[in-house]
C-alpha cells in the first residue's frame, strides 16, 4: 500500500469498494496526500485536501477547461469530515519523468512553448473567475502550501515576500497555474504537453511572477529564460519585465531549495 494513510484508503474504499493497486505516484508532492488506484480499467487520481481549496479546484478546472487549458475535470468527494478531489490520470508521465529518461533539450523546448501559449489563455482568465472564493491570491495559497509542509512561521514569512515580489499592474493581473514545473506538467510518450495538475496553485497572481516561476527550472536546466521570453511576447503581444523576471527565478530557486531542505530535516 506504499505506506498510503489507513484514513485515505477507507475514503477511496466506501466510495469505490472494486479499487485496486491503491498507491502513490512515482513522484510525489511535498505533501504526499495523492493517491492512485485503479477503477474499472482506468486510473482514477485521489488527492487529500481542505474544502475550501478543493471547492475553488472544482471551479477552476472547469473555467481553464472551458478556456481551452488542458487540466483534469476534478470533482469534489467527502468521507466523513475529510474531502477530496477525484479525476481520471491524464494520459502520459511527468515532464520531470521525460528529461530523467533522457529527452532531449529540442523537445523540452518544444514543450516549453507549448507551456507559453496555455500561459498566453491564462492572461485572458480575470480575477473574476475566483471571486468570493478563499484563498484566492497567490500569497494565501504560498502559506498555506507552506505552512502545511514546514510551519506556521515559514507560512507566513512566504506569504509576506510573495505579496511584495507578485504586486503589478491590474493588466498584468489575472488567474494563472503559479507552480508549472516539470513535475506539475505532463507531457505524452512523444513529448507533446497533455496538460497541468496540482490546481491548488491556481490563483490570483502577476504574469512576471508567476512567469518567473516557471521559468526558474527553464534556467536551472541551462537553457535562457530570453528565450522563453521572446516566443511569449511574440505570441501574445504582452510586454514582460524581463529584469523584474530574471531576478524572481533566481530568488524563487532559492527559496524552494531552502524549503526543501527544511521539509526533509522535518522528516528526520
Amino acid at each position: 500500500m506504499n505506506n498510503i494513510p489507513e484514513i485515505y484508503r477507507l475514503a477511496i474504499k466506501a466510495k469505490y469498494p472494486n479499487a485496486q493497486n491503491l498507491r502513490t505516484p512515482a513522484v510525489c508532492g511535498s505533501q504526499q496526500n495523492v493517491i492512485f488506484a485503479d477503477i474499472d480499467n482506468k486510473t482514477i487520481v485521489f488527492k487529500f485536501g481542505t474544502e475550501d481549496i478543493i471547492k475553488k479546484n472544482v471551479a477552476i478546472s472547469k473555467t481553464y477547461l472551458d478556456f481551452d487549458i488542458p487540466v483534469p475535470r476534478i470533482k469534489m468527494r467527502q468521507y466523513n469530515n475529510l474531502f477530496f478531489e477525484e479525476y481520471e490520470q491524464l494520459a502520459g508521465k511527468t515532464l520531470y519523468e521525460a528529461i530523467n529518461e533522457g529527452m532531449p533539450a529540442d523537445k523540452i523546448k518544444k514543450v516549453y512553448r507549448q507551456i507559453l501559449k496555455n500561459i498566453a489563455k491564462m492572461c485572458k482568465i480575470t480575477p473574476d473567475a475566483l471571486k468570493n472564493k478563499p484563498n484566492k491570491n497567490i500569497h494565501l495559497v504560498a502559506r498555506e502550501h507552506v505552512t502545511n509542509v514546514n510551519n506556521v512561521i515559514l507560512g507566513n514569512i512566504c506569504m509576506a515576500l510573495i505579496y511584495i515580489v507578485n504586486l503589478g499592474t491590474k493588466k498584468d493581473t489575472a488567474v494563472f497555474h503559479s507552480d508549472i514545473t516539470p513535475k506539475n506538467t505532463i507531457v505524452s510518450n512523444d513529448g507533446i504537453l497533455v496538460g497541468f495538475v496540482d490546481l491548488d496553485s491556481v490563483a490570483i497572481a502577476n504574469l512576471n511572477y508567476i512567469f518567473s516561476a516557471m521559468a526558474a527550472k527553464y534556467q536551472q536546466m541551462g537553457f535562457d529564460i530570453s528565450e522563453l521570453c521572446d516566443y511569449f511576447e511574440k505570441i501574445s503581444n504582452i510586454k514582460l519585465n524581463r529584469t523584474r523576471i530574471s531576478t524572481i527565478a533566481n530568488a524563487n530557486s532559492f527559496a524552494k531549495k531552502m524549503l526543501w531542505k527544511h521539509s526533509q530535516s522535518k522528516q528526520q
